[in-house]
């Protein structure tokens, strides 16, 4: 079984959508209550970091795969 994530689909396009939400207001108690605060991550190696590794579950273990050849151009 397969979950597929969308968010993180592709990096760059991740990267993109990060840099767009932090250049918009936020509001204030989802600031201070940290809500979502991983759609503001904009600096490239955080960025990376968290992309590729941190899923916030310690249980569950992110396993970047390739996006299969059948896969492509269905999304």
């Amino acid at each position: 079984m397969h979950l597929i994530h969308l968010h993180r689909m592709a990096d760059e396009i991740c990267l993109a959508r990060h840099r767009y939400r932090r250049s918009r207001r936020w509001n204030e108690r989802d600031l201070s209550e940290n809500w979502s605060w991983h759609n503001l991550i904009v600096d490239e190696p955080e960025f990376t970091r968290w992309f590729y590794g941190d899923n916030s579950m310690d249980d569950l273990q992110i396993m970047v795969q390739p996006v299969p050849a059948s896969w492509r151009g269905l999304f």
